[in-house]
């Protein structure tokens, strides 16, 4: 199984942070777990665990919300993630998969799931952050 080992970096935390923000002000989404400030981890997808997690009591929708650095793009464990959390909601209705990056490396996110076969999946979408 794969964990996060070391602590958070500041950049990905104001990542998750601005994520959350998006996700409950944008979306109406209620996050209940998370890397992020006294939320309790996320339960594990595939064997990877999401940077946020939450739902939307008015349309029932779920989400899992996740946060990469610009340098944390190209690795296989952040593809392997991308791919695991896709995987997970491909055929559950009214299921989303959230991606936050820096809005500087948003073109290389496009990149990345053109190259995992993503793109034209509804239940993906992006933010530059």
């Amino acid at each position: 199984m794969s964990f996060k080992m070391s602590a958070p970096s500041p950049e990905h935390q104001r990542i998750v942070g601005a994520l959350k923000g998006i996700l409950e002000q944008q979306y109406g989404y209620t996050i209940t777990c998370g890397d992020y400030g006294n939320l309790q981890p996320c339960q594990l997808v595939g064997n990877y665990r999401p940077d946020l997690g939450g739902n939307n009591p008015s349309n029932n929708h779920v989400v899992i919300g996740e946060a990469e650095r610009c340098e944390e793009l190209q690795s296989q464990q952040t593809l392997d993630q991308i791919k695991a959390f896709a995987d997970y909601i491909k055929d559950k209705q009214l299921y989303y998969l959230h991606i936050a990056v820096p809005q500087n490396c948003l073109s290389q996110l496009a990149n990345i799931l053109e190259q995992l076969g993503l793109t034209d999946r509804k239940d993906i979408l992006t933010h530059g952050v």
